[in-house]
């Protein structure tokens, strides 16, 4: 396993220092119930588990082994708050199980097979030490029928963002501000709010003035 370039070595110098209260690599990245209980899974697999720097188009991804590399590799953006981050891992950690039992990859990368095997890797973690509620009832409900992304459920990306520091003064998410005002992007586009569809907001591109569907849950700042 790999944080931030640091190989773990040895599985018995790993569970010794857990075992003595030493701070485990996991430990600033997952809710503190979940250290062992994660840190035993990942273990003793052939697998390189690595903490990576923020990506905007990704959480996470797991990668089977390629040409002379002989583990498969799940990386997880650091700069997920805890609870986004265990479910992110958790999720790659499926693919994993899901490769071993598929080796071919005849399902679908998000099929059946891959949500069985995300439901049944998650349901230890399903408890009220883990995650607090209302988050614990709000992803239950999405672990019934897992999609390929938590972003792309609405009510469970909300109340993921419950655990994000507090937003940087001036800035607020997209369904808090008022219609028919102009706001900047993290990224620096500007577009003006307009009429909000059943999971989306309509928004105008103030460069280009095409329409575009944006998620409620971006971060923007008024212009």
């Amino acid at each position: 396993l790999v944080f931030h370039g640091l190989l773990w070595i040895g599985t018995r110098l790993r569970l010794s220092l857990f075992l003595m209260d030493k701070a485990h690599p996991l430990s600033p990245y997952v809710p503190k119930a979940a250290v062992q209980s994660l840190a035993e899974l990942l273990d003793k697999q052939p697998l390189r588990f690595i903490v990576s720097k923020e990506r905007s188009s990704k959480l996470g991804d797991y990668r089977p082994p390629l040409g002379r590399e002989k583990r498969h590799r799940i990386t997880v953006n650091g700069s997920l708050n805890e609870m986004a981050f265990l479910i992110t891992s958790l999720h790659e950690f499926a693919h994993f199980r899901h490769r071993l039992s598929d080796p071919k990859g005849a399902d679908r990368p998000h099929g059946s097979q891959w949500k069985k095997h995300f439901r049944e890797v998650m349901q230890p973690f399903l408890v009220p030490e883990i995650f607090p509620e209302p988050l614990l009832s709000v992803l239950r409900k999405h672990m019934q029928n897992p999609r390929a992304s938590s972003t792309s459920n609405a009510a469970l990306s909300e109340a993921l963002m419950a655990f994000d520091p507090p937003p940087i003064a001036g800035w607020m998410l997209l369904k808090d501000l008022d219609d028919q005002v102009v706001f900047e992007t993290e990224k620096g586009r500007k577009f003006r709010k307009g009429t909000h569809l059943r999971s989306r907001i309509l928004c105008e591109d103030m460069e280009n003035r095409r329409m575009y569907r944006v998620s409620p849950l971006i971060k923007v700042r008024p212009l």
